[in-house]
């Protein structure tokens, strides 16, 4: 597992990288009503596995928060539940996230 530094640093990135593959898509769509879309998919794919396989997370929390809690955005309360206590578990940014995973590596 790699420390929160550098964790910090390449999930920036990783979401820059996101945003401006959804730019440029959008921007051949506004030229191109009929471009079929533009996806960096296998790089973005190898980044996401690298990260999952350095970080030792084994439930794929990385995806669930940048896909279906949208970098912590969509966050609730009861998002993430213990199954062991009941209790909702943040996961509003990326030190929550590093946090889960690190505590669920142990």
């Amino acid at each position: 597992m790699i420390e929160y530094s550098k964790f910090e640093r390449y999930m920036t990135e990783f979401k820059k990288l996101l945003e401006t593959e959804e730019k440029i898509d959008d921007s051949l769509r506004e030229l191109s009503p009929e471009f079929g879309g533009f996806s960096l998919g296998i790089a973005i794919d190898l980044i996401h596995d690298l990260l999952k396989d350095v970080m030792l997370d084994r439930y794929d929390n990385i995806c669930y928060y940048i896909y279906d809690l949208e970098w912590g955005t969509k966050w609730k309360k009861d998002s993430v539940i213990d199954g062991n206590t009941g209790e909702s578990i943040p996961l509003r940014n990326l030190s929550d996230l590093y946090d889960l995973i690190r505590d669920e590596a142990k």
